[in-house]
C-alpha cells in the first residue's frame, strides 16, 4: 500500500482560509501551497477480510495567497486508506500578517493516482471562525488538489479552493 495515497489534505489541505470576509453572495479564489512536515502510519489488519486500513495522521505547512495577502497555513488531520479508497479528515488553521487567523474543519478523498506516486484529490470545508478581523467570519467551499510528491517524499501539495464566506454579525 502506498503511503501516497494517504493524503489529499489538502488540504490542505488542506487548505482553507479566505481574504477579508466577503458579502453573501461574493466568490472568493485562492491558491495554497503545502508540504508534509510529520506523518504517522499505524496499519489496521482485518481478519474477516483480505482488505486492511492504514492510518495516518499528518501535519503539513505552507503558504494560503489571496488577490491582496498572503497567509500562513498549518494543518492537521488523519487519513484512512483501504482498498476501496482513501479519505481524510482534518483542519486548517491560518494566520495572517495582521495576526488576524482562521480555523476550518474540511474533508477530502482521493480521486486519481497520478505516475511518479502523486495524486488528485476533491473536498469540501466549513470555516468555524476566526480571531481579530476574522472573528465572525463563516462559510463553506470545496478545493481541489494536486500532491507532486508521494508522502514519505514531503508531499508538496497544490490546492485551488473556492468559498462563499461571510461574516456572522449577530
Amino acid at each position: 500500500m502506498q503511503l501516497n495515497r494517504l493524503f489529499g489534505v489538502g488540504l490542505l489541505g488542506w487548505l482553507l482560509a479566505a481574504a477579508p470576509a466577503a458579502g453573501a453572495g461574493d466568490e472568493l479564489r485562492w491558491q495554497e501551497t503545502l508540504h508534509i512536515t510529520r506523518l504517522e502510519t499505524s496499519a489496521v489488519t482485518r481478519e474477516h477480510d483480505a482488505g486492511a486500513h492504514l492510518l495516518a495522521l499528518w501535519e503539513m505547512r505552507g503558504l494560503a495567497v489571496f488577490a491582496d495577502e498572503v497567509a500562513v497555513m498549518h494543518s492537521t488531520g488523519f487519513t484512512d486508506h483501504d482498498p476501496a479508497g482513501s479519505s481524510y479528515t482534518g483542519y486548517a488553521h491560518y494566520r495572517f500578517a495582521d495576526g488576524s487567523t482562521k480555523t476550518a474543519r474540511l474533508h477530502g478523498r482521493i480521486v486519481a493516482e497520478l505516475e511518479g506516486g502523486g495524486n488528485r484529490q476533491e473536498g469540501a470545508f466549513t470555516m468555524l471562525g476566526g480571531t481579530g478581523r476574522f472573528a465572525a467570519v463563516i462559510g463553506q467551499g470545496r478545493f481541489t488538489a494536486v500532491q507532486y510528491t508521494p508522502a514519505l517524499d514531503g508531499g508538496l501539495l497544490h490546492v485551488e479552493v473556492r468559498a462563499r464566506l461571510m461574516t456572522n454579525d449577530r
